[in-house]
């Protein structure tokens, strides 16, 4: 027998069902219980392990673990696809072996049919902002149901042309209207060439499958582009995950667009921070466009609550999308409350 991995082999015992894997598979991430067993020392041959856990369940762990070696990502996959097929089994054996930080709160929505995952769609609506009666429950009003106090702002608004950063601050702005205290509600200006960002905080992250906006448009006849960059800690890097726009025509006699934005599941990964960018094309200037506002956001997806440090490449301060912004000068951000339904 030819082994191709270098190391030595290790046997998995599943009541009389063996899998025959390796020491470095067993090994690709830190901390777990196989860490532990195998800097034991041994006599055997091959090492056998005793799992009280279905076959099908340990090689959704060997897969997760055999591309973890390379991409946690790719990992990540592994889990979402194990735990569609064998379910709570997969995240009791995770539990056992101590991988429980690979097992994400699924957030459910339209955006996980197929049909839907490419499909962007707008609904223009009449009656104001009393009228959003649509409350989405995605990860933003997860982490308010779940979170203990106090809670971190979840949200920043960056003006890069003035340098400065302003965060949101959830506890002071809930004191005006209880609607603000899960962190979806903005009412963030779209003429002034600002960024939302939204942070999760370090060892958090989203695997995002789409979000919803709440717009409140402007009566100009002007495009308005949307774009939705992500960082990740885990590669360290940042990506453009979608783009779309709002053809003027559209907005003109409405109050408010709500929009539907999937991710392509091509540009789906783990990702801490999110930057949300509203450009109208600037034809001409017209006075109208300060009525226009960001006035609500969530996102939905899977949320992961504590990666460990091990598959983190960068853990940059909050709200820091960028290098840049550690020079920024730092406040809260004063917003421009319209009535919304209490919620």
């Amino acid at each position: 027998m030819v082994n191709t991995t270098g190391t030595e082999s290790v046997c998995l015992n599943m009541g009389g069902t063996v899998i025959r894997t390796s020491m470095r598979t067993l090994t690709s991430l830190p901390d777990t219980f196989f860490s532990s067993i195998l800097e034991l020392p041994s006599e055997q041959d091959c090492l056998t392990i005793d799992l009280d856990f279905s076959p099908d369940a340990v090689q959704v762990l060997l897969t997760t673990l055999r591309a973890a070696r390379s991409n946690l990502n790719l990992a990540f996959r592994a889990v979402q696809l194990g735990l569609v097929r064998c379910g709570v089994e997969v995240n009791l054996l995770f539990d056992y072996v101590g991988l429980a930080w690979l097992l994400p709160t699924h957030l459910p929505s339209e955006f996980d049919e197929p049909s839907q995952a490419m499909a962007v769609h707008f609904d223009f609506l009449e009656g104001g902002p009393s009228k959003r009666d649509k409350d989405m429950a995605g990860v933003l009003r997860f982490i308010h149901a779940t979170s203990v106090e106090p809670r971190e702002p979840l949200c920043a608004v960056v003006s890069e042309s003035k340098q400065q950063l302003s965060v949101l601050e959830i506890d002071e702005l809930a004191t005006t209207d209880r609607a603000f205290a899960c962190g979806k509600i903005t009412d963030m200006p779209l003429n002034d060439n600002l960024h939302l960002i939204l942070d999760f905080g370090t060892g958090r992250a989203l695997y995002p499958t789409g979000l919803v906006l709440w717009i409140v448009p402007s009566s100009s006849d002007q495009v308005l582009f949307l774009t939705v960059t992500a960082l990740s800690e885990i590669s360290g890097q940042s990506k453009v995950i979608l783009k779309s726009h709002i053809h003027r025509s559209e907005m003109g006699t409405y109050d408010l667009v709500f929009c539907r934005l999937p991710v392509s599941p091509s540009l789906r990964e783990l990702y801490r921070m999110f930057r949300l960018t509203l450009e109208f094309e600037r034809r001409y200037d017209d006075p109208a466009i300060v009525h226009s506002s960001l006035a609500e956001i969530e996102l939905f997806g899977d949320y992961m609550t504590c990666l460990i440090p091990d598959v983190l490449a960068i853990q940059p301060p909050r709200f820091h999308f960028h290098n840049d912004y550690a020079r920024y000068k730092h406040g809260v951000f004063e917003t421009q409350h319209v009535d919304v339904v209490d919620i």
